[in-house]
């Protein structure tokens, strides 16, 4: 005879009853991931963005002050 465990149908049921809420759980943590990730790289598109516009303002802002500062001026 083989041995086996034994467990209570209600034991059972509780434990399958378990499973399902901490399955729920990592489903919901596994999306919070996703919005936080999908956040971030819109986060970080829109920095880009304004590093970009604030490198071409900088530029600007350099060739004005070699257009004063040249002697020709």
């Amino acid at each position: 005879m083989e041995n086996g465990v034994y467990v209570k149908i209600d034991q059972f049921n509780e434990v399958e009853h378990t499973l399902r809420l901490i399955k729920g759980k990592l489903n919901d943590a596994k999306a919070d991931i996703e919005k936080i990730k999908s956040l971030k790289d819109r986060e970080d598109a829109e920095l880009a963005s304004w590093a970009g516009k604030l490198a071409e303002i900088e530029e600007k802002v350099s060739e004005m002050d070699r257009s004063l500062s040249s002697p020709g001026a």
